[in-house]
């Protein structure tokens, strides 16, 4: 008979088992009447006939638990095979027991498409392997090869490794069946919720859809801006000459790979959601001085831009000091706490805003646009290219830095940075002076060492400016946009043309030479070498460096198997 709703609220509630029941494709309950009205009759709305349950009768409890035991071996059983097939695919696929997340992903997405009948609902793919390659890691089924890793990525650049016999694959929380008369409803933890197999390729399952969607615009953002990245730097390669481009990401075609060089490149610098900021009430004092004192009234919002470029700002009085030294003192503090959370964030410049990668395409940009006074257009064409090309965190940066000194160039109420009596020369108009100070002081953390003169420097500084006046820094040109548009349009997605490069592959002048006749110790130093020139993951300058210290450490094994590569 039916069970009505008072006797509904003392069941054991277990919501794998109700996914169990749902999933049989059993009819479900009706919604509670309104309280104080009895049920005589059918709901006030056409429903679905109640779940058929009687806790008196042996029969129906024995189904019951013949349908959960079911459901649960089913799900083992298919975990097991995605295990096996798992295991196979990655002895075929590497010799050895190391894999990429890409790798890993690939298989059981596979493994998903071969078996679509094995889950309930349709639209599952990758994401769903990628969630449960996360639980995997988290069993230390899988281990990241560097073991800092705890959230497995979906890239070319990690690398794990199956884990030991004794680990297992996965553990699949079954709930065990209750009385229905011995407790009153209790819901499973929230651990254990998503810790359900099923729960992994359910489509009834309503939890953390909001974290997914989140997860899935977060996606389409980094695609868009592999996309943009990939386009841009064909079109920046239309307008220089690069020879050779072995430490910058080409555009392959491959929004994965161009997507993954990008995150590499935020790894290295400090920014994220745990970066320091001024406590509540000290802010509250920095709004209210550079809002209201005397002083800083004409140049409030040069401070104000000081701040958002260094949240850490903070102002602090000197009651013995002149007005004059004041204001000096304020605006070497504001310049002083830009250059500092540049210098920490950028690793003391070994990773500066416009990253070390794009080196040769800024140093082609200064000789053959900057030196060329004839270069028309091509120049703010040019930066405009390599300014998207920056992943967003370090572009917005730079974009800061640019609206600072605008606002430098507007106003000469901020004090000589120099000093507020200097004797040298002077320019009648003071912000070019305060101009040329903070890119002198800024540039070591914006650009990378070398590729450009101080002058060029100034130059490519000073076009940025230009071009955000104009409101166009940061904006898609016309060519670019009819390349995104006509790639978006293409049912291949593949237009985009070969760049107009020379390919180097390595720093290799000639083929490996084995250390062959050589005593135990060389043999492994050439053996080391070799593997270090032959690694792909080390970037071309990384190579040079190695191979002029082994030269300065070892001159006649460098000699006699890699003379002239240096």
């Amino acid at each position: 008979m039916s069970i009505s709703t008072r006797h509904l609220t003392s069941l054991n509630y277990d919501e794998d088992v109700v996914h169990s029941v749902i999933l049989e494709k059993t009819p479900s309950p009706p919604p509670k009447p309104p309280r104080g009205i009895l049920r005589k009759g059918p709901p006030m709305k056409p429903q679905r006939s109640a779940i058929k349950i009687d806790p008196c009768q042996n029969d129906d409890k024995e189904n019951y638990n013949q349908t959960q035991s079911k459901n649960q071996f089913k799900a083992t059983d298919t975990m097991s095979q995605m295990q096996s097939y798992f295991k196979r695919s990655i002895a075929v696929l590497r010799r050895s027991e190391e894999f990429t997340g890409t790798e890993a992903a690939d298989i059981l997405t596979a493994y998903i498409e071969s078996h679509r009948n094995d889950f309930p609902q349709e639209n599952i793919g990758r994401s769903n392997a990628v969630k449960l390659l996360g639980i995997w890691l988290e069993s230390k089924t899988i281990q990241c090869v560097e073991g800092s890793q705890k959230k497995f990525v979906d890239s070319e650049r990690s690398f794990y490794r199956l884990g030991g016999e004794s680990e297992n694959l996965y553990i699949v929380n079954t709930p065990v069946p209750k009385d229905h008369d011995e407790t009153a409803v209790s819901r499973s933890s929230s651990t254990r919720r998503s810790n359900s197999f099923k729960r992994l390729f359910s489509p009834l399952v309503r939890r953390n859809r909001s974290n997914s969607r989140g997860r899935d615009k977060e996606n389409a953002k980094e695609e868009e801006e592999a996309e943009v990245y990939e386009l841009s730097l064909f079109h920046l390669l239309s307008l220089i000459e690069v020879e050779f481009l072995e430490d910058v990401a080409l555009p392959v075609q491959d929004l994965k790979k161009n997507a993954s060089f990008l995150s590499s490149i935020l790894d290295k610098v400090g920014f994220g959601s745990g970066e320091e900021r001024l406590d509540p009430e000290q802010e509250d004092e920095m709004d209210l001085l550079t809002e209201t004192h005397p002083l800083l009234r004409d140049a409030s919002q040069w401070f104000q831009m000081a701040r958002c470029c260094a949240p850490l700002l903070y102002l602090q009085q000197s009651p013995d000091k002149s007005s004059k030294m004041q204001l000096y003192l304020w605006c070497r503090a504001a310049l002083s706490a830009v250059k500092q959370r540049l210098e920490k964030t950028t690793q003391h410049g070994s990773s500066p805003l416009f990253p070390t990668e794009f080196a040769p395409l800024l140093n082609k940009i200064a000789k053959q646009l900057i030196n060329d006074m004839d270069s028309g257009d091509k120049l703010p064409t040019a930066v405009m290219y390599i300014f998207l090309m920056v992943p967003h965190p370090l572009r917005k940066m730079i974009d800061n830095i640019v609206q600072w000194l605008q606002l430098t160039m507007r106003t000469d109420a901020v004090e000589d940075l120099r000093s507020p009596y200097y004797l040298g020369k002077k320019d009648p108009r003071r912000y070019k002076e305060n101009v040329r100070v903070i890119v002198e002081e800024l540039c070591p953390f914006i650009f990378p060492k070398g590729c450009m003169t101080n002058a060029q420097q100034d130059i490519f500084v000073e076009t940025l400016v230009e071009l955000r006046q104009d409101g166009r820094l940061g904006q898609r040109p016309p060519p670019l946009e009819n390349s995104l548009r006509a790639k978006h349009n293409s049912a291949e997605c593949d237009l985009t043309p070969v760049r107009f490069t020379v390919a180097r592959e390595s720093i290799r002048s000639r083929p490996p030479i084995d250390g062959n006749g050589l005593n135990e110790t060389n043999a492994a130093l050439v053996q080391m070498m070799n593997s270090v020139l032959d690694d792909k993951k080390i970037s071309l300058s990384d190579k040079r460096k190695k191979l002029a210290n082994f030269q300065k450490h070892y001159p006649a094994l460098y000699k006699q198997f890699f003379d002239g590569m240096l």
